[in-house]
Formats: C-alpha cells, sequence, structure tokens
C-alpha cells in the first residue's frame, strides 16, 4: 500500500514540476545554459589536469555534478519549506496519504528529474562539443542516483532549518554555491590547496571527481564514496529527527 500511494504521489509531483515552467528552467535548462556558455568561451583551451582535454570534456562531469546538486538539494528544500509554510504539509497529514509514501514520491521525483537533466547534458556535451560519452555509462549512472539520493536527504535536512518561504532561495543558494565554486566543478582547484582538503569532505568533489574517473577510464575512489554514502546518513537522520509537518 505505502509503495502503491508513493508512485501516486510521484506522478502528482512529476506533473506539477513539469507544469511549472520556472521550475524548469532553473532545475534543467540552467547547467545546459552554464554548459554552452562556459564551453565556449573557453572552447580553444585545454585542461592539463584532466589529461590534456578540452574545457568541454573537464566541464560535462562537473555540470553532471551542479544539475543533480540542483535538482535535488535545491529543489527539495525549497519546495519542502514552501509546502510546510503555506500549510500543505499538515493538510497531508490529515489525509490517509502515509509519510513514507509522500516523501519517497517526492524523493523520487527529485531523483528522476535530476538523471532526465543529466541525460540532457550528455547530449548537449556530445552533439555540440563532441565530448564522448563515458564508457562505463552504467557506473557513471550508478554514482549520479548515489549522489542524487545523498543531496536528497540533505535537501531535506536543510529544509528543517528554514523557518520562512522567503528565506529558503537565499539559503540553499547560500549554501550551495560556495562548496560547488571549491569543489572541481567549473575550474580546477589545486590539489595542496586548503581549498581541495575541505571540498573531499563535503559531497559534491568526491561525486565530481568519481564522475572525471569514469571518463578518464581511472578506478573511482572508495572514500570518495564513503564520503557521499556518510552525508547522505547524515542528511536523513537530521530530516528523520528535525522534520516537521505544521507551519513555524
Amino acid at each position: 500500500m505505502i509503495a502503491l500511494l508513493a508512485a501516486h504521489q510521484l506522478r502528482y509531483e512529476l506533473r506539477a514540476f513539469w507544469r511549472t515552467p520556472q521550475a524548469v528552467f532553473f532545475t534543467v535548462a540552467l547547467p545546459l545554459v552554464m554548459l554552452t556558455v562556459f564551453a565556449t568561451l573557453n572552447e580553444d583551451i585545454d585542461v592539463p589536469t584532466f589529461a590534456g582535454r578540452s574545457y568541454a570534456a573537464f566541464f560535462v562531469p562537473g555540470m553532471l555534478t551542479f544539475g543533480v546538486v540542483s535538482a535535488t538539494y535545491g529543489n527539495l528544500a525549497v519546495r519542502t519549506v514552501f509546502r510546510r509554510e503555506t500549510g500543505q504539509l499538515k493538510r497531508l497529514r490529515a489525509t490517509p496519504l502515509p509519510a513514507a509514501s509522500y516523501l519517497a514520491g517526492a524523493v523520487a521525483n527529485a531523483v528522476l528529474v535530476a538523471l532526465s537533466g543529466s541525460v540532457a547534458v550528455l547530449a548537449v556535451g556530445r552533439f555540440r562539443f563532441d565530448v564522448a560519452l563515458p564508457g562505463r555509462w552504467w557506473l557513471a549512472g550508478a554514482v549520479l542516483l548515489l549522489a542524487a539520493i545523498c543531496f536528497s536527504a540533505l535537501g531535506l535536512a536543510c529544509s528543517t532549518f528554514i523557518g520562512r518561504p522567503e528565506a529558503a532561495d537565499p539559503t540553499v543558494f547560500g549554501t550551495m554555491l560556495p562548496v560547488v565554486f571549491i569543489s572541481n566543478v567549473f575550474q580546477a582547484v589545486p590539489e595542496d590547496s586548503s581549498l581541495a582538503r575541505v571540498s573531499r569532505l563535503l559531497p559534491v568533489r568526491p561525486t565530481v571527481d568519481a564522475i572525471r574517473a569514469v571518463y578518464l577510464d581511472l578506478p573511482i575512489s572508495r572514500g570518495g564514496l564513503a564520503v557521499i554514502v556518510l552525508w547522505a546518513v547524515v542528511g536523513a537522520l537530521i530530516a528523520a529527527r528535525r522534520m516537521r509537518w505544521a507551519p513555524s
């Protein structure tokens, strides 16, 4: 019964998302725009730290990661705060829909949106900038799925610290963008720098490093995967402990 209701909630979430143009643009289209702009501006530049490959080849894994973070962490945190503070979650609690079914549907929607955005990034990289698809595409997909689950949990956890809808966007972008900028997403960060050491303890850097390792046909760091799993567990525990359904 819980799985059936979760599937029903997922269908609702998908319809609600794809019928909201602003959400579609900032979640799915924005990584494509950024990929096109940055890769075009740096079209003649090669990246020595990425086996001398083009900047576009370096940037595609970064945009895959950024798209997943935006679709899961950003989308879930903002939407959860809005629904809670407008009373939607409280009304849901008065219906027969179990909390587990609602959360499963919301997280599954965020994961599917993240993966669909990843397919779009791969397509633009392949046909616009001639970036080859990863040979072990199933491994790249597994890493992105793990990352999507991790950032979904962190998005739900983040929502519990935001008291007003007006504070949702600033809080999400204020916590997301600095981590993205220091995590090798947009440009290579010196490996011996303090920023690199900090970023390795956060889940964005291990995700983008794992995707790039797949592109270069290198082994994926087990330590990096452990960091992603650890943050997923931390996010889930915080969300489970602090999640509330009534407005502040």
